[in-house]
C-alpha cells in the first residue's frame, strides 16, 4: 500500500489550491491505493493438508493424555 502525496513546486505560494486546514487536508492529501487482489499461493493445498495432520496429532495426544489421567485417577 502506498501513499499518494501530491507535491507542490517549491516556489508556489499558498492559495486556493492549497488544502483546507485540519482534518480535510489529511483526508485529501493522503490517498491510499486499493490493495491488489492476488491469487492464492500454489502451496495452499499442502499447507491445508499439513494443518489437518497436525490437528489429528493434537487430537490423538489429547485422547492419550485423557486415558492416562483416567488410568491414574483410582490410584
Amino acid at each position: 500500500m502506498t501513499i499518494k502525496k501530491p507535491m507542490r513546486p517549491k516556489n508556489a505560494a499558498p492559495g486556493p489550491t492549497a488544502g483546507a486546514p485540519g482534518g480535510a487536508t489529511i483526508a485529501d492529501r493522503f490517498k491510499l491505493d486499493a490493495p491488489v487482489q492476488k491469487q492464492a499461493p500454489k502451496g495452499s493445498t499442502a499447507v491445508f493438508i499439513c494443518a489437518l495432520i497436525a490437528l489429528g496429532v493434537v487430537g490423538v495426544l489429547t485422547y492419550m493424555l485423557w486415558k492416562h489421567w483416567e488410568f491414574l485417577m483410582p490410584a
